[in-house]
């Protein structure tokens, strides 16, 4: 089960999320293979945890835009935990270790853009700077939160790249955190490197040094779209429109960018 578990301790708050479930459907609906799984799997560690982080209340969004090897990247989450992903280069190879893939090669000269989605839609882009997504993350939440982080992953696959774990740490420092509650979070980040423990031993780590739990909340993929939602776009084709892409494909379809269910025109 995918879930997020948000503990206090130091005058901090501690976000452990677990979304090996839903990187795993992530992957298979998309069809990812190789270092596209890898960048898939860690977008989903890093950025499902974000509803429950800046907006409880309305669904947001994480979308990245760049110049790189993968040029289009979306998640979404909703107030209920589901989350949907989808990304535009599907089959980009890394050619060693999946382990020991580079994100910076995904994404060169792009940038991150937050969104809230509500009532009023707020929104805020970001340049990836580091494009390890990790420190682009912390880097929102300095610039645009004014909020003290610090984000860790771990994306582990097997021999066979057939995904393990992908999972993530996002530490949030309260108002009222004081300098010595700041210099303990940073000798346990240094002293207990997340990527070494993992989701399970972290968190029995924490419990251990007395961790309070506040929440747990669970995370599904599942994607909002329909049959009668698909049909309905082929309906806002005008009639040439249709004809021409008929004439270029040799049949009327449209598909999901999520799930890639496909809704054809007969």
């Amino acid at each position: 089960m995918s879930k997020i578990t948000t503990l206090e301790y130091k005058n901090a708050l501690f976000y452990l999320t677990n979304s090996t479930g839903i990187a795993k459907i992530a992957i298979k609906k998309s069809y990812s293979q190789s270092y596209s799984k890898h960048v898939l799997a860690k977008t989903c560690a890093l950025f499902s945890p974000l509803g429950q982080i800046i907006s409880k209340t309305d669904d947001v969004f994480a979308m990245i835009k760049s110049n790189g090897a993968i040029k289009s990247l979306i998640l979404n989450v909703d107030t209920k935990g589901n989350v949907k992903t989808s990304i535009s280069n599907n089959n980009v190879h890394w050619d060693g270790n999946l382990n020991e893939a580079l994100t910076q090669y995904a994404f060169d000269q792009g940038y991150l853009r937050i969104r809230i989605s509500g009532i009023k839609n707020w929104d805020s882009d970001n340049p990836l700077l580091y494009g390890n997504l990790v420190s682009d993350l912390a880097h929102f939440f300095k610039q645009s939160q004014q909020i003290d982080s610090a984000v860790e992953a771990k994306i582990l696959f097997d021999e066979k790249e057939d995904l393990k774990e992908s999972s993530s740490l996002i530490i949030t420092m309260l108002p009222g955190a004081s300098e010595e509650d700041y210099t303990f979070i940073e000798r346990m980040i240094k002293e207990h490197p997340y990527y070494e423990l993992g989701h399970r031993k972290y968190l029995n780590k924490l419990k251990k040094m007395g961790a309070i739990i506040l929440s747990e909340k669970e995370l599904k993929w599942k994607c909002s779209c329909s049959m009668a939602k698909l049909k309905k776009s082929l309906k806002m084709l005008s009639k040439q429109e249709k004809q021409q892409i008929i004439a270029s494909h040799n049949k009327l379809e449209v598909s999901c960018s999520f799930c890639n269910r496909t809704y054809k025109e007969l």
